[in-house]
């Protein structure tokens, strides 16, 4: 039986080779860094002051990103009482 085949109607075969194990491995310790900088996207950006709606948005999808408690759990954060 291949790895890709099911073992039967409901499960799929779930144990890693051997080459995934040791691709993980390798992955797990290859140097993380931030992607580059793509230079042309930025030299297509619009110039120019940004609407101030825009900014407020950005900032508080932001904060909620940053509020994050677990995986894919989002707290909203409190009314903004400044306005």
């Amino acid at each position: 039986m291949q790895d890709t085949e099911w073992q039967d109607e409901s499960l799929p075969n779930t144990i890693p080779s051997g080459a995934t194990v040791e691709a993980d491995r390798e992955e797990a310790q290859a140097p993380h860094q931030a992607d580059p900088v793509d230079e042309d996207a930025l030299a297509d950006a619009p110039k120019g002051p940004v609407d101030p709606a825009v900014a407020k948005a950005e900032k508080e999808s932001m904060e909620l990103g940053a509020s994050v408690k677990g995986e894919g759990q989002i707290v909203p954060a409190e009314p903004d009482t400044d306005e």
